[in-house]
């Protein structure tokens, strides 16, 4: 299906991810310009369902989008379906889609529309689109809501994929939105919303060590229902996706630069929709690099590379972005579990398989699995270098990663003293 050509516009969904620049893939985009386009149609299972008259009801997953053009006016609501029959299930689940296909997941979301009401992010008094998302934001289960569209949905476009978000169906203005059942709301999370003094880091880690999952608490800090109450703000879903990941890193990464160094080089592996990874752990202190590779249509190799060192990075990780992120938390997860500090390398591969975005969740998922897998163990640092390299598409990584260069080059006082 990958290579079959769209029967409007000649291409194929592969050649269409190949042909896509990296921002682009970055960036928010739907699977084929072709609006109604029969392939993606085809590969979703479905026609887009119609919206009839200017109500949109149904079960949320629950689920909220806040955009960011516009910043700091942006749109926001709540994501619904075209109708209650066709409300998808495992819609707002990133630990249940592993099992799943690219295809399917992209027509499960793709049956959620997202509807759109102007707020500020900074604002002071909610309006009901507002005061709607925020209930769903906070429930842990589906919740029946209902939305009125500002004018009838003539056209209904296809699937928009995220690198970012996880996908979704089109987009509706809206002007009014409505709660019409209970949500359900854990217990901590009704406390830490209620809590106006304390700050979004510390609820966020406190949501995080109730055992809140993190697409929850990035829900809650998106729609401005975390931190000190004067200073709440609404966020951009994929700012607060990546900020949720930061927060809880940083958290971990003290408690980890506490720990003892671990006792010898090993790596951990995993794929996922196409994505592989590698992440060599290797005995020093904390530290942390990424690189991602992926083909281009001439099949050379591109690469995104960022690090940083014990004491951390001030800047934003602009050539990996989010990835970055959503891949250190796992690692960190992993190293205060097995109670050891590491310098970390991940190595991610992008390959063909993976023939539209689906999030950063993937990567957030893959490493985790990776991660609770058994890793194998190396008397040194070649052994470990030369295993990840018989396993690699792309071998110019080596000339780029800093941590396995200087792990292979220079050795640390532990290292003389064992002799």
């Amino acid at each position: 299906m990958l290579h079959e050509p769209c029967a409007k516009c000649g291409r194929t969904l592969l050649t269409l991810r190949q042909g896509a620049s990296r921002e682009a893939m970055r960036g928010s985009a739907p699977l084929c310009s072709v609006p109604g386009c029969p392939l993606v149609e085809k590969v979703l299972g479905f026609a887009a369902p119609k919206v009839k008259g200017l109500e949109l009801h149904g079960p949320s997953p629950p689920s909220v989008f806040v955009g960011r053009h516009g910043y700091p006016e942006v749109a926001m609501g709540p994501l619904l379906p075209a109708t209650p029959e066709s409300a998808p299930v495992l819609s707002d689940s990133p630990s249940e889609w592993k099992g799943l296909d690219i295809a399917t997941i992209l027509a499960l979301r793709a049956r959620l529309y997202r509807s759109k009401s102007p707020v500020r992010v900074d604002v002071a008094a909610a309006s009901r689109a507002l005061d709607a998302s925020r209930e769903l934001a906070m429930a842990a289960r589906p919740v029946d809501a209902e939305v009125t569209l500002k004018k009838p949905l003539r056209v209904a476009p296809d699937a928009q994929v995220d690198a970012f978000a996880a996908p979704m169906g089109p987009s509706v203005d809206v002007v009014d939105a409505r709660v019409l059942s209970n949500p359900s709301v854990p217990r901590k999370v009704d406390a830490l919303v209620s809590d106006v003094h304390a700050d979004a880091a510390t609820a966020v880690g406190e949501l995080y060590g109730a055992g809140i999952p993190t697409h929850h608490v990035q829900r809650l800090l998106s729609v401005g229902l975390l931190g000190e109450g004067t200073r709440r703000r609404l966020v951009p879903t994929r700012w607060s996706i990546t900020a949720t990941d930061d927060i809880l890193a940083k958290q971990m990464i003290e408690e980890v630069k506490e720990l003892g160094i671990l006792d010898a080089p090993v790596v951990h592996s995993g794929d996922l929709f196409g994505n592989y990874f590698q992440i060599l752990l290797l005995p020093r202190p904390w530290s942390y690099e990424m690189i991602e590779a992926w083909q281009g249509e001439d099949g050379r190799w591109g690469m995104g590379h960022d690090a940083e060192g014990h004491r951390g990075r001030t800047a934003y990780a602009d050539n990996i972005a989010g990835g970055y992120y959503a891949a250190r938390l796992p690692v960190l997860e992993h190293l205060r579990r097995v109670r050891k500090q590491a310098a970390v390398f991940v190595h991610r591969e992008i390959t063909d398989e993976y023939w539209a975005p689906l999030g950063v969740w993937v990567i957030r998922e893959a490493v985790k699995a990776a991660m609770e897998s058994k890793g194998l163990v190396f008397g040194d640092v070649e052994s470990a270098v030369r295993h990840m390299l018989r396993r690699s598409r792309d071998r110019e990584w080596l000339r780029i990663a800093a941590l396995p260069r200087e792990a292979r080059v220079q050795r640390t006082l532990r290292e003389f003293g064992s002799e």
